[in-house]
């Protein structure tokens, strides 16, 4: 311990020695009446040697630790006062000593403050969250195992909820990491709100928050759900002035019916998000052991999906487009399927919102546009008559890479025309980033490439926004033409759908035709494109060929086979 001012000219006496090599606040006193101090003890405290010298030293401490001063404890932690009024955490020394003829007390001191600062947030981080300031997971596990046994003794239930954000990974490719992390701040605090102090708000990791709600049931669970969702309906204004739509999946479990450790609760409210995700998102879902199953399996096709183009699995089916006034087929959708070897024929349902939440459908999509791409080429040096292929791109796909210039790459080495290539989005790739959307579809339209826009009337249809993309067709959503022609309301939406498509220049499809009636008031109605189980199935390329051969739709001449 260092470096002392000399108040008495004694340079050869072990106190003159002391206060020149110690490093640390050194203080004497008698009875709390300062007698000398050393450099270091100003600089810590912040005082002059005339302001102190005579003075008491238990203005220097807190009154709780006055008694530390005077006390024969050798070692002890106390806290200082500066002249400022601030206070130091310090570590003291305290012992007898011998001065001018008295036995007085000599007092070392050093500054932890900054030590103790840094343990107190080394601590905090492992229980806190960085980005959010939430407590994290570790924390969250400590209070619902603390919590079980309150609630055990008392025959009281507890809530685990655990949110995951639909879609966040759209928002991280489409705008980028600051964006996402500005709305996981901007969810947060939404959710402090909503609980309002009635449970405890943790961010598990990535988009994934918990929420505790001790003493409450099922019902309560429910509303408390419920609340959440409708909190979420109201758009997120975050960083860059952007309006988010963003919504969350909740699944939920209850101590005791659920599990008796954090581990079980938490895995079980994870299994039942899964499931409201499955349901359709935007919803809430209790636990129940059928959950464990559906996990399973659905681990179990995303390990397999990982080794997909390895095994040769994916291959693809074609639907063809039927013209309604001439009769032809003029394009044909391109559908990826995937067929296991053991598992036989996997739903696109199944594995395509597995691809999406993994990143493979980045893969899966460059497959498909390439293949078909390939195949439809193809077709043209057989001899057939050419179509327009029409190619899925999804959301993630479309905003992942420059959609313009992977498409233009594609068609530059299958060497197809891009007039007969013509891709498909949804609503949902528009939303959040229009501008950037409409300035990549102008660019492929003008490189000749065709533009549709996937089940219309399902999302947030919007004749502001649909009058300013540049796109070819519209496709009406199935779940409409089901209906016909048995409702009126869907018949209604139908042809307003048709009627404003004309008025501004866009071909109208109907996917989902199966019947003789519905194709009836299709025709009626003046829609210019079908497709459906009413003509054809999707079929592998060779089925496809005969479909072609046996409906004529070839270049008068002969076609090779």
């Amino acid at each position: 311990m260092v470096s002392i001012y000399t108040h008495v000219k004694e340079k050869n006496d072990q106190l003159s020695i002391l206060k020149k090599m110690n490093r640390d606040a050194m203080i004497i006193h008698n009875k709390g009446v300062i007698l000398e101090c050393n450099d270091r003890f100003k600089e810590i405290f912040d005082y002059s040697m005339s302001e102190v010298i005579g003075k008491s030293i238990y203005d220097l401490f807190s009154d709780k630790d006055h008694h530390m001063i005077d006390g024969e404890k050798e070692r002890f932690s106390i806290i200082g006062i500066r002249k400022d009024g601030s206070n130091i955490n310090l570590d003291g020394i305290g012992h007898h000593y011998p001065y001018q003829g008295r036995n007085v007390r000599m007092i070392l001191l050093r500054d932890m403050t900054e030590q103790i600062k840094r343990k107190k947030e080394n601590e905090l981080r492992l229980v806190q969250d960085d980005l959010t300031g939430l407590p994290n997971r570790s924390y969250f596990n400590n209070k619902l195992n603390r919590s079980m046994g309150y609630m055990k003794d008392q025959e009281k239930k507890i809530a685990v909820l655990l949110l995951d954000l639909d879609g966040f990974k759209n928002i991280n490719d489409t705008f980028n990491h600051t964006v996402g992390d500005n709305l996981l701040i901007k969810v947060s605090k939404r959710l402090l709100d909503c609980i309002k102090g009635d449970g405890t708000v943790c961010r598990m990791g990535g988009d994934e928050f918990l929420i505790l709600l001790p003493y409450v049931d099922e019902t309560t669970a429910a509303k408390v759900a419920a609340r959440i969702l409708d909190v979420f309906q109201i758009p997120f204004d975050v960083e860059g002035g952007y309006l988010l739509h963003v919504t969350t999946s909740i699944g939920i479990s209850m101590f005791p019916e659920n599990g008796n450790t954090s581990g079980h609760l938490i895995k079980h409210a994870d299994m039942a998000m899964y499931a409201s995700k499955k349901l359709g998102k935007n919803q809430f879902s209790f636990y129940n052991p059928s959950h464990s199953k559906e996990t399973v399996i659905n681990l179990t096709l995303e390990n397999e999906l990982r080794s997909v183009f390895d095994r040769g699995d994916l291959l693809l089916y074609y639907q063809p487009q039927i013209d309604l006034k001439s009769g032809e087929v003029i394009g044909v959708e391109a559908l990826c399927r995937w067929k296991h070897k053991e598992l036989g024929f996997i739903s696109p349902s199944e594995f395509i919102p597995i691809a999406e939440r993994t990143g493979m459908i980045l893969s899966i999509g460059e497959f498909v546009l390439y293949s078909a791409c390939i195949q439809n080429k193809i077709w043209q040096e057989k001899g057939f008559s050419p179509i327009k292929m029409s190619v899925n791109i999804s959301t993630i796909q479309f905003h992942q890479f420059n959609i313009v210039s992977t498409i233009k790459k594609c068609l530059n080495e299958t060497q197809l025309d891009p007039q007969y290539l013509e891709i498909e989005i949804t609503e949902n790739t528009i939303i959040n980033n229009s501008e950037t959307v409409i300035k990549a579809l102008s660019e492929l339209r003008e490189y000749g490439v065709g533009v549709h826009l996937d089940d219309f009337g399902t999302g947030y249809s919007s004749l502001n926004y649909l009058k300013k993309l540049p796109i070819h067709k519209l496709k009406i959503d199935k779940s409409f033409i089901e209906d016909i022609p048995f409702c009126k309301e869907s018949n209604s939406i139908i042809q307003a759908i048709i009627m404003m498509s004309h008025s501004l220049g866009i071909k109208t499809v109907a996917e989902g035709v199966e019947t003789k009636e519905q194709l009836t008031y299709l025709h009626d109605m003046n829609c210019d494109i079908v497709q459906g189980y009413y003509y054809s199935k999707p079929i592998p390329i060779d089925e496809f060929e005969e479909y072609l051969l046996r409906n004529a739709n070839v270049f008068s001449g002969t076609v090779s086979r």
